[in-house]
């Protein structure tokens, strides 16, 4: 590896590291503000993470069907867990009887953007790469979806931070935690079904090479 891809690496791990850290806060913070929508969006950030996962291809191929069943166990994972937080904020906005520590709500909700923040790093180390034999064109709109889906996604995140605030400033207003927990429930599932094309994608190529190679 040259230099330059060594400091990048180097930024990519450093944000990484950043993330991990931050979202743990989110999640331990989300659960001591009885705040749904802030664990909801801390599992959207860890499906965005598993998006951009990369598995490891130098292993064999029993290896690597095992690391992608392990993948697959996350994300049904994360379905069941989004799944009771929207279960949750349903009977929360039915009943409307519950309280959130907004004080500290909006702390919590300041440290998910600064979450999205590396998270953000993290990907455009890796979506700003030099093109290497990829036509122009098709390098231009690869990138540009990439980046409007890295935008969208973590620009939505600031809604956690919005809802924060607006509970904040009148705590009647916590209707907005349940809001935000059915956005961000959204978004987990639109970032596991990427999830699961790529898996799919992988294995393919996998069997494909041990046809090929079980023919030769």
């Amino acid at each position: 590896m040259n230099p330059e891809d060594v400091k990048k690496d180097c930024v990519y791990r450093a944000a990484s590291l950043i993330c991990l850290i931050l979202l743990i806060v989110e999640i331990v913070g989300g659960s001591a503000a009885c705040s749904i929508l802030l664990l909801t969006d801390g599992v959207r950030l860890f499906a965005d993470y598993l998006t951009h996962y990369t598995t490891n291809k130098s292993l064999s191929p029993c290896w690597r069907y095992a690391e992608f069943a392990f993948l697959f166990a996350c994300v049904f994972f994360l379905w069941a867990l989004t799944g009771v937080f929207v279960f949750c904020a349903t009977q929360r906005a039915i009943s409307m009887e519950f309280k959130i520590d907004e004080r500290l709500l909006l702390i919590i909700s300041i440290i998910a953007v600064l979450c999205n923040l590396a998270m953000l790093v993290m990907h455009f180390s890796k979506v700003l790469k030099p093109r290497r034999f990829t036509p122009l064109s098709d390098f231009i709109s690869v990138r540009a979806h990439q980046i409007l889906h890295i935008f969208f996604n973590h620009g939505v995140g600031l809604f956690v931070f919005a809802a924060g605030l607006l509970i904040f400033i009148n705590p009647s207003w916590n209707i907005a935690d349940t809001i935000g927990t059915y956005i961000m429930a959204v978004l987990v599932f639109a970032n596991t079904a990427a999830i699961i094309n790529k898996l799919v994608r992988e294995i393919r190529d996998v069997w494909l090479r041990r046809d090929s190679y079980d023919r030769i």
